[in-house]
């Protein structure tokens, strides 16, 4: 082993003075494994604005080096990191609009990350390359609103994310054109199906997520997208999340306008909070969560304008709080949802014009609130037939086609109440039929019986 030396006062001294108004300072230098050369620890958070902060940062000579702090690194003009090549560890790295920044070269050593790392707002960043001996993220890895980012490859030897993983924005487009792209989602689904996907020729946008290829887990949240600030246009393909297996937090996968599917997702088991599949317009089907069994809170399936079918959710046994199928006007079938044998607080099945019957709901027994709420070609709700009691309110209003009750025939019990209004087409007199049955039952509670047929 070579001669550890010791960084000197009068150095300590110079290189304090040279880094301005930064609080981070050195203390004693240690052998670490992985090094050839003395191992700097710097105690405290670090700024770089220059490329002189740099220089004195990781100075001449020092070897390997490591900030027991966060390193910030915002609005400089650098084009790389090329002098932080002997940085192995950092508690955490914050990327935020270096406008110039083109590479993540110099990054090349660092293995660890303890805390966050935020790559967000470089809008001349193409791929993250300079990361490729990063196995670990204690933090959250966010990677955001880099306008020319289109590989993540540099990604590829990290295992696991200890706090959330979101991407979006990652494309050249303005607010304008993106306030545009999510007003077609929101309002002509026709015009959102249509135009989805044609935004950019290839190379232009993230369009895949391979890099990530060997992510085993998440400890916090997966954000593909979030409400309102977060859009993808680009990615087409979740392929690069083929070894992931389990989410401890959310999963989100939302305003993604030109994915096709979620194969890659096919190893997935279980997700411990929510998960929400909003707002993609080319989603068909759910194809590549086969393996997912559990999800700990709430299932949101939300204006997926394209989405004709469940498939792919036929393992789900369980969703911990509430399954919420809303709008997803093309949705002939929850066929899908076989295996489903629990849910833990509401089911509801709202807007969802191409539905016929509710067949796929089979094993469930009791549920706690159940609304079934203006399906305009629902005529049955078959796929109920072994449900036997509704802990708290069923409701069933605005189904304009419905015209039986067939499949609640094994309905024994509603906790509280009982509201069936507004089914143009269902005979009143089916209706006091279920009342009187759920009555002889021991219900004490509310019943609202109106504007059905007579």
């Amino acid at each position: 082993m070579g001669a550890i030396r010791v960084l000197s006062i009068a150095l300590a001294v110079a290189v304090l003075v040279s880094c301005g108004d930064n609080d981070a300072s050195p203390v004693s230098a240690t052998r670490t494994d992985g090094c050839s050369e003395v191992a700097i620890n710097w105690e405290g958070d670090f700024s770089i604005a220059t490329p002189a902060d740099i220089k004195a940062l990781a100075g001449d000579g020092y070897g390997c080096f490591s900030i027991h702090g966060k390193l910030f690194i915002e609005r400089t003009t650098l084009t790389d990191l090329a002098g932080l090549h002997n940085l192995y560890s950092v508690g955490g790295l914050r990327l935020h609009s270096n406008v110039a920044l083109t590479s993540l070269a110099g990054l090349h050593n660092l293995t660890r990350i303890e805390g966050e790392l935020e790559i967000v707002g470089n809008r001349a960043l193409t791929n993250v390359d300079g990361l490729h001996n990063l196995t670990r993220i204690r933090g959250k890895l966010e990677i955001r609103d880099n306008a020319s980012l289109t590989s993540l490859a540099g990604l590829r030897n990290v295992a696991r994310i200890d706090g959330d993983l979101a991407i979006f924005g990652n494309e050249p487009l303005d607010y304008e054109e993106r306030t545009q792209r999510h007003a077609y989602s929101l309002g002509d689904e026709q015009a959102a199906r249509e135009s989805a996907g044609s935004i950019f020729s290839d190379g232009e946008a993230l369009s895949n997520l391979e890099g990530l290829h060997n992510l085993q887990s998440v400890g916090g949240s997966l954000k593909l997208g979030l409400p309102l600030v977060g859009y993808n246009f680009g990615l087409t393909t979740l392929e690069g999340l083929r070894s992931l297996q389990s989410i401890e937090g959310d999963l989100h996968i939302q305003h993604n306008f030109a994915l096709t599917s979620l194969k890659g997702l096919h190893n997935l088991q279980s997700v411990g909070g929510e998960l929400h599949i909003l707002h993609n317009d080319l989603l068909t089907t759910l194809e590549g969560l086969n393996n997912l069994r559990s999800i700990g809170d709430n299932l949101s399936l939300y204006r997926n304008v394209s989405l004709t079918s469940l498939k792919g959710l036929d393992n789900l046994q369980s969703v911990g709080d509430a399954l919420i199928v809303r709008d997803n006007r093309l949705l002939t079938s929850l066929k899908g949802l076989h295996s489903l044998q629990s849910v833990g607080r509401a089911l509801m099945i709202w807007g969802s014009d191409a539905l016929k019957d509710l067949t796929g709901l089979d094993q469930l027994a009791q549920i706690e609130n159940l609304l079934i709420h203006k399906n305009n070609s629902l005529a049955s709700l078959k796929g109920l037939d072994n449900l036997q009691s509704v802990g708290s309110v069923l409701q069933i209003d605005g189904n304009r086609s419905l015209v039986s009750l067939d499949g609640l025939g094994n309905l024994q019990s509603v906790g509280e109440h009982l509201w069936i209004e507004d089914n143009p087409n269902l005979p009143d007199d089916l209706v006091r039929e279920l009342a009187a049955r759920v009555i002889e039952g021991g219900f004490e509670g509310e019943i609202t019986i109106m504007g059905n047929r007579p």
